[in-house]
């Protein structure tokens, strides 16, 4: 795939600095770790507002279909290395990852978040904020040498799509125990 490996090294060859790299790394960190989607998703499912509580319940139950579909099943079939691995000229900053490239696990979960919130808040600050998450989670896995291009379209696409689901059941469900 020619583009695909083309519009990696736009982005991966896209300016490094001190600066640049501690905002990857600060991205990388936040989002591989949940350290900023735990505390968030915590203080929504133990709200006594039932409309928290139940976009807390959306966006886990999206979040983690979404992980073991990509981080488990899709991954390991797969199994496509690294740019880092497979690719000369490559910027790389570690911490090197433990699995395979394809598809890229954090841009789906960014991308489901970024979608429930959406459905949940269309046109607002919050959907608004969540997709910018999401596309700067996108292009930190390819700056950092971690995924190709196709690996956070399509890491992204399933994200939106076992949001859509989720969502699609939630709504299914709210109408027959009415």
């Amino acid at each position: 795939m020619l583009l695909d490996t083309e519009i990696f090294y736009f982005f991966n060859h896209l300016p490094h600095s001190g600066m640049l790299n501690t905002v990857a790394l600060w991205i990388h960190y936040a989002t591989r770790y949940g350290l900023i989607y735990y505390p968030f998703l915590l203080v929504l499912l133990i709200s006594k507002n039932k409309q928290r509580a139940l976009l807390g319940k959306l966006l886990t139950f999206s979040a983690a279909g979404t992980y073991i579909l990509t981080d488990f099943i899709i991954k390991n079939i797969a199994q496509r290395p690294r740019p880092y691995q497979a690719l000369s000229e490559v910027v790389f900053l570690p911490p090197a990852p433990d699995s395979y490239s394809f598809p890229s696990g954090q841009a789906a979960v960014a991308y489901a978040l970024a979608t429930i919130i959406w459905l949940r808040y269309p046109r607002t600050i919050y959907g608004y904020s969540a997709y910018t998450l999401a596309a700067l989670v996108a292009v930190d896995r390819m700056y950092m040498g971690h995924h190709y291009f196709f690996d956070v379209l399509v890491g992204g696409l399933i994200g939106i799509a076992c949001s859509y689901a989720i969502h699609y059941f939630s709504l299914k469900y709210k109408k027959t125990s009415a």
